[in-house]
């Protein structure tokens, strides 16, 4: 397959853009190009080949399920990122560890689609690929201690937006994330109280990033929302 425009300016922004195309070409050509509408959520079927994905436009939310119902948000991605190779290079037999991440296009977007065994085949071939997995691997758990840092000691703004993201609810229907948590709730999470809670919602909403309900927020901006809570590192 010949790269796009799209998948071109997606693998600048993306972990490959350090090595020399001639190492990476061979497995990105044999990815699937896949378009999925705002609100699609990614479907597997018991039996289906696993894949990991570069996203090529859009913006992407993944999340575990529990069945109670409840959703809570493992990260988001944008264009440039990748999503799954951790999962891909997972062993098979995994012992206390969720089975699967849910992955919902919250803007029209495309992703290209890897399978995981044409990324452990390559892997193995290439000591180049098998090093920038090791680091895309590294990053993610260096992402899971800024998580740590952003709910520790960014400001009030930065906490509620990154609170926000984290708990929100994948719906079908436009604006497709939305929270359900009081402002008590909101204000006992992230460390202060709720008059500093309601001054906080109010600034988001005038900024264009949530509407509001009794006990329910929704996330009409959530590129915007992701931005605030990124803000202070």
């Amino acid at each position: 397959m010949e790269f796009s425009k799209e998948v071109s300016k997606a693998l600048e922004l993306s972990i490959f853009s350090s090595l020399e195309k001639e190492i990476y070409q061979p497995l990105l050509k044999k990815g699937i190009l896949i378009k999925l509408k705002a609100g699609q959520i990614i479907q597997k079927n018991p039996g289906d080949p696993e894949y990991a994905g570069l996203v090529v436009s859009g913006f992407f939310r993944m999340y575990l399920f529990a069945g109670s119902g409840r959703q809570i948000t493992v990260r988001y991605a944008k264009q440039g990122d990748m999503m799954g190779i951790v999962g891909a290079l997972t062993p098979e037999e995994k012992t206390g560890q969720p089975e699967e991440t849910f992955v919902q296009a919250l803007t029209d977007s495309e992703v290209l689609a890897l399978s995981f065994q044409d990324l452990r085949t390559y892997g193995k071939k290439s000591a180049e690929l098998a090093w920038l997995f090791a680091e895309e691997c590294a990053i993610r758990v260096y992402a899971a201690l800024r998580e740590l840092y952003g709910a520790s000691f960014t400001g009030v703004r930065q906490r509620l937006a990154r609170h926000l993201l984290l708990n929100a609810i994948s719906g079908d229907i436009p604006p497709f994330l939305f929270v359900t948590l009081s402002q008590q709730d909101l204000a006992d999470s992230i460390g202060t109280v709720r008059e500093v809670i309601v001054r906080e919602l109010r600034n988001l909403k005038q900024d264009g990033f949530i509407s509001s309900s009794r006990n329910r927020i929704e996330i009409v901006n959530p590129i915007g929302l992701h931005a605030v809570s990124e803000e202070g590192y």
